[in-house]
């Protein structure tokens, strides 16, 4: 493949990307995320301990989020966000679990939520500290 043919089909490739997650985030709600079961295509490939936990702990800080959602700080619902990272840093380190595939689905998970309570993940503030 030509150079030119890379560029055109990785700018396609970006461009079918954004409009899946412009599509996923029409109507998207915190508690649309909290009804739904994360990770799905991790079952079966992951040891059923680990899928659990990591659907857990977006379980828990979606509800916090929930909880926080009316009047909160931008600081508490950023230390939900971090913690979220910090809870699958310990699930790395207890699992070794979690690879590139995970990570960024991890992350896009993580940033949906922060979107979705007015914060980002620039310079990846709330991610960076991962461990995976």
């Amino acid at each position: 493949m030509n150079r030119v043919l890379f560029l055109e089909a990785l700018t396609e490739s970006a461009s079918a990307y954004e409009e899946r997650r412009n599509a996923r985030f029409e109507g998207l709600s915190l508690q649309k995320i909290l009804d739904e079961d994360p990770f799905p295509e991790w079952s079966g490939t992951r040891p059923e301990d680990a899928v659990n936990e990591a659907r857990r702990i977006f379980r828990v800080a979606t509800e916090k989020l929930l909880e926080l959602e009316k009047g909160s700080s931008r600081r508490k619902r950023r230390a939900v966000l971090k913690k979220v990272t910090d809870e699958f840093n310990r699930l790395y380190n207890e699992t070794g679990c979690i690879e590139s595939v995970e990570r960024d689905q991890i992350v896009e998970r993580i940033e949906e939520l922060a979107l979705l309570v007015g914060l980002n993940n620039e310079d990846e503030c709330l991610t960076g500290h991962r461990t995976w």
